[in-house]
């Protein structure tokens, strides 16, 4: 954290750096603490399982399946289908997520929002959960 101080009557420049940047707020004096603390429950958000399964997923993506990152929408579709059968759907919608994440991060538009993508992950879900199966009574 960079902190740049100013004369008692002029705010306090506060400049967070986090992982995808800068992010700048002009802060009074009175609001320090309260800054201070949201700082700390920023860094604690992320778990460690969640930090490792987000790393991996871009790399699961170009070593196991051979994807290149960026990749084209049509490619990002056919990678949760390649692994439907072997891997659970949160899974899939996890490495998804990663995958966007890691789109964002690089500046680039997220092709895991469009809707092929969405569509071949609901079409890996499972029978019981699509409406076209009649429920029990």
């Amino acid at each position: 954290m960079k902190v740049k101080r100013f004369d008692q009557d002029q705010v306090l420049e506060v400049a967070i750096w986090v992982r995808s940047g800068p992010v700048v707020s002009c802060l009074s004096l009175f609001s320090m603490a309260l800054f201070m603390a949201l700082e700390r429950y920023l860094a604690a958000a992320p778990r460690s399982n969640n930090r490792l399964g987000y790393a991996q997923a871009p790399r699961h993506f170009e070593q196991h399946w051979g994807g290149l990152l960026p990749a084209a929408p049509a490619a990002i579709a056919e990678y949760p289908v390649l692994y439907a059968g072997s891997r659970a759907n949160n899974t899939l919608q996890r490495r998804l997520a990663a995958l966007g994440q890691w789109y964002t991060r690089q500046g680039f538009a997220d092709p895991t929002k469009g809707l092929q993508v969405r569509q071949s992950l609901n079409g890996t879900r499972p029978a019981l959960y699509h409406h076209d199966v009649p429920f029990r009574a």
